[in-house]
């Protein structure tokens, strides 16, 4: 019913910690397929050696492939109704992967994953930035209900497979566009609130968000900016959440030019905004460069405390786990004393 198809090309990263990741999931019956893209010699070993002691399938290409095209031969391959695409970056996550085959069973057309990120293992990871919205909804919503979450087009799993095939990257104009597009033709949807794959935190700024709201509140006619920029603004507040404290200058720059491009009406939208992303706006609207800094500063921490709270954790259950396997103190006194009495 589900295939995992992993994607690798002559561009991936850790493809041997990928694979890793993946032979600690157990098989439960369910197709892998892994797509080769032209990888290294070295690459290409490793994955048959994986497929030897788990079992898959492997289908090599002469280039590169997006992940809607992997999902499209996947399925092809497996006749299986539902496909998750990894790439080397992205790591499953089995409570919500078995969460998911769960609701799978009762075959819906559409469900809707919760996002998350990895640190340093998938015990630990960051939930997405609008895990609180996700989690407070209903256990099937409308299309209507999730245009309001973090955009991301592959969160969206399709029975069938996804109509919409083009890939969104970065660029937040494609992402908006088959966000959309993904979510036009879609009744009911189920929530999948634990994620089942964990992607890498993303490390760019909400700078080029901004120029991209900018850009299509602009180009709205008169009387339907506001509503276009309302629309928007759910997902600048997560963007601006998720910023890494290297993008301050970017999103201070980018954040003055959209203000100052915006009648007054959406100004006092940008403005009233909740918590560090309005405060920002409304220090920027003031003239108080400084204090906007300041916002940005703060968002910047709660995200890296986020991230040392993640790790910390994962350090003390290391810790635990060396604890319980190592000799304690005790078992080394007394080792020392029964040695010192052989002499």
């Amino acid at each position: 019913m589900l295939t995992l198809a992993l994607v690798i090309d002559d561009g991936a990263r850790s493809v041997k910690a990928a694979l890793t990741a993946l032979s600690g999931i157990p098989g439960d019956g369910r197709p892998l397929v892994i797509f080769d893209a032209g990888t290294s010699p070295q690459n290409r070993d490793a994955v048959q050696h994986f497929l030897r002691r788990n079992g898959g399938e492997l289908i090599t290409l002469g280039a590169s492939i997006t992940h809607g095209e992997a999902e499209d031969l996947a399925r092809q391959r497996t006749g299986a109704d539902y496909v998750l695409t990894l790439g080397c970056d992205d790591r499953v996550h089995p409570p919500g992967l078995y969460q998911l085959e769960e609701c799978l069973r009762l075959r819906p057309e559409h469900v809707l994953l919760a996002i998350g990120w990895w640190l340093t293992s998938c015990d630990r990871y960051l939930t997405g930035p609008d895990e609180a919205r996700l989690t407070a909804m209903a256990a099937t919503i409308l299309a209507e209900e999730a245009a309001g979450l973090f955009p991301a087009p592959r969160r969206l799993l399709v029975k069938g497979g996804r109509r919409q095939k083009s890939e969104a990257g970065d660029d937040p104009a494609k992402t908006w566009s088959v966000w959309t597009s993904a979510l036009k033709s879609v009744g009911e949807i189920h929530v999948q609130p634990v994620p089942p794959i964990l992607r890498r935190m993303p490390s760019h700024g909400p700078a080029s968000l901004m120029n991209f709201i900018q850009a299509t509140v602009a180009k709205a006619p008169r009387a339907e900016r506001a509503a276009r920029l309302a629309r928007l603004l759910p997902w600048l507040a997560d963007e601006c959440t998720l910023a890494p404290a290297e993008a301050a200058l970017s999103t201070m720059t980018a954040a003055t030019a959209l203000l100052r491009a915006m009648p007054r009406a959406q100004r006092r939208m940008l403005c009233s905004m909740p918590f560090a992303p309005g405060a920002l706006f409304q220090s920027l609207q003031n003239g108080q460069k400084g204090e906007a800094m300041a916002h940005l500063c703060i968002m910047a921490a709660a995200r890296n405390d986020a991230k040392t709270t993640a790790l910390a954790e994962e350090y003390a259950a290391l810790r635990s786990d060396l604890e319980a396997a190592l000799p304690g103190p005790e078992y080394l006194r007394d080792l020392h004393s029964r040695l010192m009495g052989l002499g």
